[in-house]
């Protein structure tokens, strides 16, 4: 429900995935109405199918003379809509978000299929929720920015383009690198330890243990926190196995652009090396 959220909170016309195809008409909500097929009140009498404007609710299809939802109806074609929303985010999107999260609940089809089952089928791995949370909002939010170029691909038309007359939204901003303002890691070597900074050093070192499939680079979660007694530290241990890795002075500190920072943000993915 969130994925169809984001996607038709994104299109200018609702247009959504019914008996199958992307269209942005629907049926009044009867028995039967799913296929199209009248129904009947409760004298016998038939009841007509009345098309009208798709709408949000329509995915329930809820009947209307009956208690029973509709629901395992149109299961079936929001499957397919978050397939092809996967399909478009990986191919022709390159989405680095998407990789992200397939890296954590694997690559099946339909990436909110694999994030559900990742957590029903007790995959789930706790020093990993917080990066999958924010990886997630910022896929949907993606998702919602792409919606009306999706939908025409799928519906096999050309891309909206902007109208001539309409102004030009203005260039992309780049965007920010993260940073920190002063060092992290073991307090005996001076560090300085600011909370945020600390968490942005663990966010970096959990997304580097996954793309580099290395769980020493894991520091166990995001807690903006370091142990006094470095032993005891699972974010200064990865610190210095990431120091290890990479060839450099294992100090178990990162300095504000020193090597190790300028290494751990491209280990990471958000610079080049």
């Amino acid at each position: 429900m969130t994925l169809l959220g984001a996607f038709h909170g994104g299109q200018t016309t609702f247009t959504k995935f019914y008996r199958g195809k992307f269209t942005t008409r629907s049926n009044v909500q009867e028995t039967g109405n799913y296929y199209g097929l009248p129904s009947k009140d409760i004298n016998g009498k038939v009841i007509p199918t009345v098309a009208k404007d798709a709408i949000m609710d329509d995915y329930w299809q809820i009947s209307k003379t009956s208690t029973r939802s509709g629901i395992h109806l149109t299961a079936g074609d929001y499957g397919k809509m978050g397939t092809a929303i996967t399909k478009y985010e990986s191919t022709q999107a390159h989405n680095k978000t998407l990789s992200l999260i397939q890296s954590i609940v694997g690559s099946g089809p339909n990436v909110i299929h694999s994030i559900s089952t990742y957590f029903t089928e007790g995959k789930a791995d706790p020093s990993k929720t917080n990066t999958l949370a924010v990886a997630v909002a910022q896929f949907l939010d993606q998702v919602n920015t792409d919606a009306d170029v999706i939908t025409a691909r799928e519906k096999g038309a050309p891309p909206p383009q902007p109208s001539p007359t309409a102004p030009q939204p203005s260039p992309t901003p780049p965007v920010a690198l993260p940073k920190i303002n002063g060092s992290v890691g073991r307090w005996d070597k001076g560090a300085v330890n600011k909370p945020a900074d600390v968490s942005t050093v663990q966010r970096l070192l959990q997304i580097a243990a996954q793309k580099l499939n290395d769980r020493s680079l894991d520091p166990k979660g995001i807690d903006g926190k370091i142990a006094r007694v470095a032993a005891n530290s699972h974010t200064v241990s990865a610190i210095r196995a990431f120091q290890t890795g990479s060839a450099l002075e294992v100090t178990g500190l990162i300095k504000p652009e020193d090597e190790t920072w300028t290494k751990l943000l491209a280990a990471a993915g958000e610079t080049t090396p």
